[in-house]
């Protein structure tokens, strides 16, 4: 296209822009600012949509965190007695080192006891493995729940013996595959013993009891409440 082509064509255009309708063009003006409008309103809903969910999580990972630290302090707190005792029995083994005393590990002791919250047990005592993780008391009631990874089965016949013992008649009110109710009762109180099972732990769980010599349990929780009669 030549000089004089282009400006032929630039003055038919112009010419055809000229002959377009003011109301026209008023149409298209409003028509383009509420596709600006519409643009700008989806923008700052998307932005206030993933801003919201922002939130939830944040607020929610504190929860997160405790719960997942709380879980991993139950593990640890039984896990490194076993290890003590795991290697206090190889070192007694061994001939010449017998009589050595082996470094303890800071507050092994009280790994245990350490991780409980603030509360009080119940019942009978309580069984070897397991953390102290809620109590409520109030005026007609107190309940206390702990957790560990150990033997489901021992654990549900340690608490059965220790109520009957403490001279409490035993009623079993409820008991599914997973876990169980049951009912003490003498002249003064009710107690009620639920106790239940976890999903089985993981590959890396089992692994580190194995290397200690201890069975891989699930998680067991066990909640006990008292009623005065």
């Amino acid at each position: 296209m030549n000089t004089q082509n282009l400006s032929s064509f630039a003055y038919k255009f112009g010419a055809r822009i000229k002959a377009v309708k003011r109301s026209t063009w008023i149409i298209l003006g409003l028509i383009t600012a509420l596709f600006f409008g519409l643009a700008v309103w989806a923008a700052i809903a998307v932005v206030s949509f993933f801003w919201g969910h922002t939130q939830t999580l944040v607020a929610g990972a504190p929860e997160l965190a405790r719960e997942a630290t709380r879980a991993a302090a139950a593990q640890v707190g039984v896990l490194l007695p076993s290890a003590q005792e795991k290697l206090t029995q190889i070192k007694d083994q061994l001939p010449g080192v017998a009589g050595i005393n082996l470094p303890q590990i800071p507050g092994l002791a009280q790994a245990l006891s350490a991780q409980d919250v603030a509360g009080s047990d119940l019942g009978p005592q309580r069984f070897k493995g397991l953390t102290r993780i809620s109590w409520l008391k109030n005026d007609s009631m107190a309940e206390v729940s702990y957790q560990g990874a150990v033997d489901y089965a021992l654990a549900r016949q340690h608490y059965i013996e220790g109520f009957t013992a403490l001279g409490f008649s035993h009623s079993v009110l409820a008991a599914t595959a997973t876990g169980e109710t049951h009912e003490f009762v003498n002249a003064k109180e009710r107690m009620t013993l639920k106790i239940s099972q976890g999903a089985a732990q993981s590959a890396a769980e089992k692994l580190a009891r194995s290397a200690i010599g201890q069975a891989a349990n699930s998680m067991v929780t066990v909640t006990i409440s008292a009623a005065s009669i």
